[in-house]
């Protein structure tokens, strides 16, 4: 459940134009050019760009025939995973969503003077991928070793069925006034349902 749904919510981040089509651009006058900027033929949107673009196409057939046959109709990004995570098991599942993250990321380096990555390369990129998250899941399945001390007898509890809890720490290097910082959302089984990290300059508290 957790996986599925890691697909839901990627799915409902593109819907919502979080990854920015040409049509939505056009739309908010940042570009007058509304076209596949793959293709070239067809007004691009989300749902183009990730399923039924001649570029995508060839990704997804070599990728699975069994995901390719699915269906080719476009539809919008939320209706398209839930009707194939009916279809596809849960390790298909995990494939298409790492496949389809990394359509949109070619798609970007087109728009940015690139080039778009071959069917293989993307391919080769989502198995490498995949193979460092079920790592880490084998990881923590196995446990983490735990900090030398815990003073406050803090202890991580499970949230509710249905329910995603979000952990969060910070650190601050007050000499070179720099952040980093760690997000991490699990689900009632203590999966990992996503996760992010990063850093910022210029910082001076972490409130």
């Amino acid at each position: 459940m957790c996986r599925q749904w890691s697909s839901l919510y990627y799915g409902r981040r593109v819907a919502t134009s979080s990854q920015l089509s040409s049509t939505y651009v056009r739309r908010v006058r940042i570009t007058t050019d509304a076209l596949c900027p793959i293709c070239g033929l067809t007004e691009e949107t989300v749902e183009h760009v990730l399923w039924t673009c001649e570029a995508a196409r060839d990704v997804w057939a070599v990728c699975s025939a069994r995901t390719q046959k699915c269906t080719t109709m476009e539809v919008d990004v939320v209706t398209l995973f839930l009707h194939l995570m009916d279809k596809l098991e849960e390790d298909e599942m995990e494939k298409l969503v790492t496949v389809a993250r990394l359509l949109w990321l070619s798609r970007n380096k087109i728009v940015f003077g690139g080039d778009f990555q071959s069917p293989s390369i993307i391919l080769e990129m989502a198995t490498v991928q995949m193979n460092h998250f079920n790592k880490a899941e084998q990881g923590r399945r196995v446990g983490v070793p735990k900090p030398p001390s815990n003073p406050a007898g803090l202890v991580w509890k499970l949230p509710e069925t249905g329910i995603i809890k979000l952990n969060w720490a910070v650190a601050l290097d007050d000499r070179s006034q720099r952040m980093g910082f760690g997000i991490i959302a699990r689900d009632h089984e203590a999966k990992v349902v996503a996760a992010v990290s990063g850093s910022r300059p210029n910082i001076t508290s972490p409130l």
